[in-house]
């Protein structure tokens, strides 16, 4: 008989080899490149909902509880990640049960809001939509130089003592970013695949943070950002590339200057989102636009999915977003 119920702290092992078996990927994949919240000590049995049939898990989702700033909003919101169904099992409806169970658990546990990064017709009928407003610029070495930016000599991080410090108080001064915890950073800056410069000292410090071997993908950057300019065409040069998409969220500090460099732009959502409480997403994100005026009875009459555009859509009032390092 199916069931679903929490996982319990004796299921990890199990839920990794489902979790990889899923998504057809390497033997602990998920702790190495999600080292914040997928590793053992960070595993949130409460969180995780799981289905079981025939006395293994056949199924799951988990549910991560994320601290952000949205600009001048702080907003507890709930993630979601490691949907999953055994491959041999899919299209039983499993899924459709542990997101409507988790969907439940989110509202009452009073979410406003929830996110998560996946396709949009898989999620969409739970009330997910497309959200935010990420811009991405592309950096080129022809248009830095005729910018007159000057490539760096750029340190690239391999365990100094000192050189996260600064990272951490770069990445505090983001106007949108997850609350991380100060051992976060060594997690994530030291995990696999991951290859983190940086140039300057002190308020001139810049940092930019890559992934991809060969496709070389900014992920995350700060600090000064004369000097991340600068760090980006000393990257450039030292791993063979002539371009980098940086990603940040519109309306961000410190826009201009990359902008003004880029040769090239576009805008666009890299999440998606649900509303889960209208009247609380009102009173919390009231502070980022407040020129905005809604009017809730013709936002609850929408369906779900047009609710979350209608507010976090290209064309919406509020802005939703999240660094790629940070994503569940």
């Amino acid at each position: 008989m199916d069931r679903i119920a929490p996982a319990a702290a004796g299921d990890f092992e199990e839920i990794q080899r489902m979790l990889e078996s899923s998504y057809n990927h390497y033997r602990d994949f998920f702790p190495q490149q999600y080292p914040t919240v997928w590793r053992r000590a960070a595993f949130d049995p409460g969180n995780t909902i799981l289905m079981r049939s025939g006395g293994r898990i056949v199924g799951l989702v988990r549910i991560f509880p994320l601290d952000l700033r949205q600009g001048p909003v702080r907003l507890k919101a709930a993630g979601i990640g490691g949907v999953a169904t055994r491959p041999e099992l899919r299209g039983r409806g499993f899924m459709t049960r542990l997101m409507e169970r988790a969907l439940e658990r989110m509202r009452g546990d009073g979410y406003p809001v929830s996110v998560l990064w996946g396709d949009r017709f898989r999620y969409r009928r739970f009330g997910y939509e497309q959200a935010g407003r990420t811009l991405s610029l592309r950096l080129t070495a022809r248009s830095l130089k005729a910018a007159g930016v000057t490539p760096a000599p750029v340190r690239r991080y391999l365990g100094e003592p000192g050189w996260l410090d600064q990272v951490r108080a770069a990445y505090e001064k983001h106007p949108f970013r997850l609350r991380r915890r100060p051992g976060d950073y060594r997690l994530i800056f030291e995990k696999p695949g991951l290859f983190l410069f940086g140039g300057g000292r002190g308020q001139d410090f810049g940092y930019l943070a890559v992934t991809g071997r060969g496709a070389w993908q900014p992920v995350e950057f700060g600090g000064r950002p004369e000097t991340v300019l600068a760090v980006a065409a000393g990257v450039m040069e030292r791993l063979g590339t002539d371009s980098l998409t940086f990603s940040m969220a519109a309306g961000s500090d410190g826009i201009e200057a990359f902008q003004s460099v880029a040769a090239g732009w576009s805008l666009s959502s890299e999440l998606m989102a649900a509303v889960l409480d209208l009247e609380k997403t009102l009173a919390i994100f009231g502070r980022q636009n407040p020129d905005f005026k809604p009017d809730p009875e013709s936002l609850a009459r929408l369906d779900p999915a047009g609710r979350t555009r209608a507010l976090f859509g290209l064309d919406g009032p509020y802005n939703l977003f999240v660094w790629r390092l940070d994503s569940i």
